[in-house]
């Protein structure tokens, strides 16, 4: 067996750590970095101390060697065959055909929904139904009726329930849309006309919406601007209308009277052209809305200009539809929805404990994306949404902690550089709270193992990564993470 020499240095520097705070011999004169981490480890060491301490004055509950072996399997991924199957070792879900003891049966399903009231869970559900009938989810692999079934299944809604707030969605007519477009980039063509690169700008607008104009800012002194910039336009997915999008060039070197000449000119001209712009126009592009779908869109187009027959450059868009709901809740809805549809899953096709690691169903994928989509979520919100909903599936049902250590990776950087809410950075600290529990155990059963397993060293390298990533931000944490009632 070939060993990562750095791997097993880091795992050997973090259990030796462990170690010495369970009176064992420290290390000698390697405690730079030590010195630097010893409160979190130190917290941790003495939890897993009294840990210890605990179970050897249980002496009421012995384990007998064939259930500490399957329990320790489990743990460390050393199912056989005719329990996991071998496929989902990269997360997938996987069914199980005797699994743990403890793992929750079909009916524990109805946790995440005993708590949430009868008028709640009909209003998220009708919510549901109205996204599977005007949502547009073009996947080949599920079918509308295979999302009916599966949602109500999720809800434990009986067939005549089902019928009754399905009829209601669909005569429901859709919420209101707005068209979300990030304005990326573009690859303009040199003109004779302008001395020097251009100062590109943007203006977008619906053929019908006279009002709603949006505009860019100016790049200035570059054929190819880069904007990255977002703009909302109240419209419908199913609109016949066209988004119109012209591009132009800011002249910051004329003169103030050829300023005013240029400006009554255009100014003649907008009575006839109300959309005309006071600056050069470079070139536009019109795009059908109906060509967009529900799942988004990202696109170049190219920029044309009347009595020009080649064109005047491309421009890159991004476009996807969301509602007008409110944030907060549809953060709120997003994140039940997380837990109703792992809970779900988790007990439905009997995911061995350790094994699910962030894979859905296509149908519970693709009603979760569709929801994401509609509420405008971005990517800091969806992964700590994910992050609480599988932190605290995580307490009952053990996920897998490779699921965790990837989730750490992208949450780090935002903590780090202050792109999260104290509000749900609290909520960040909480889940970390009810995860490190679990690692606790992790290094219990590594005690009681040979070392060199495979699994065994994935898991654990897993579980110290996460210890050493949350030690790196804990500087941010403002709540007790060691409460000894969570270790018991």
């Amino acid at each position: 067996m070939n060993h990562n020499p750095n791997l097993s240095h880091y795992i050997s520097n973090k259990f030796e750590t462990l170690q010495s705070m369970l009176g064992g011999k420290p290390k000698p004169d390697t405690r730079s970095r030590a010195l630097q981490r010893e409160a979190f480890f130190e917290k941790f060491g003495t939890r897993l101390r009294q840990r210890s301490r605990h179970l050897e004055l249980q002496t009421k509950r012995e384990v007998t060697p064939q259930d500490d072996t399957a329990e320790t399997q489990e743990l460390f991924g050393g199912t056989t065959p005719a329990q996991v199957n071998p496929s989902s070792a990269n997360g997938s879900a996987a069914t199980v055909a005797n699994h743990h003891q403890d793992v929750p049966t079909a009916e524990a399903n109805t946790t995440m929904l005993g708590t949430m009231e009868a008028d709640a869970v009909e209003d998220l559900y009708e919510k549901v139904l109205t996204e599977i009938v005007h949502g547009n989810i073009n996947r080949s692999d599920v079918s509308e009726k295979a999302l009916f079934s599966y949602a109500q299944d999720v809800f434990n809604m009986n067939e005549k329930a089902h019928e009754e707030i399905l009829k209601k969605a669909r005569v429901k007519p859709a919420s209101e849309v707005h068209l979300r477009v990030e304005l990326v980039e573009a690859k303009l063509t040199e003109r004779a006309t302008v001395t020097g690169a251009l100062n590109a700008f943007v203006i977008m607008y619906l053929q019908t919406g006279l009002p709603d104009v949006v505009r860019s800012t100016i790049q200035e002194n570059t054929n190819n601007p880069k904007w990255k910039e977002c703009f909302t336009l109240p419209t419908s997915e199913n609109s016949n209308e066209n988004l119109i999008l012209e591009v132009f060039h800011h002249d910051c070197n004329m003169t103030k009277v050829t300023k005013t000449v240029r400006v009554c000119q255009k100014y003649a001209l907008s009575c006839v052209k109300p959309r005309s712009s006071y600056q050069k126009l470079i070139g536009r592009t019109s795009i059908p809305v109906e060509s967009i779908s529900s799942s988004g869109l990202v696109m170049w187009y190219s920029l044309n200009k009347t009595k020009r027959t080649d064109p005047q450059g491309t421009i890159k868009l991004k476009f996807h539809f969301s509602s007008a709901q409110n944030k907060e809740q549809a953060i709120e809805q997003h994140e039940m929805l997380t837990k109703l549809f792992l809970e779900y899953e988790l007990n439905s096709s009997s995911v061995a404990r350790y094994w699910w690691s962030g894979k859905f169903t296509a149908a519970g994928e693709a009603i979760l994306n569709q929801h994401a989509i509609c509420a405008d979520l971005t990517a800091t919100e969806k992964v700590l949404i994910y992050w609480n909903a599988y932190t605290t599936i995580h307490v009952t049902y053990r996920l897998a902690f490779g699921l965790f250590q990837g989730m750490l990776e992208k949450i780090c950087p935002l903590v780090r550089s202050n792109s999260i809410s104290p509000g749900d950075l609290n909520k960040f600290w909480n889940g970390v709270q009810l995860l490190l529990p679990s690692c606790l155990a992790v290094i219990m059963k590594l005690r009681k193992r040979i070392a060199g397993d495979n699994d065994i060293v994935k898991t654990v390298t897993s579980v110290l990564h996460i210890l050493d990533k949350v030690d790196s931000i804990r500087e941010t944490c403002n709540i007790p993470l060691f409460l000894p009632e969570k270790f018991e």
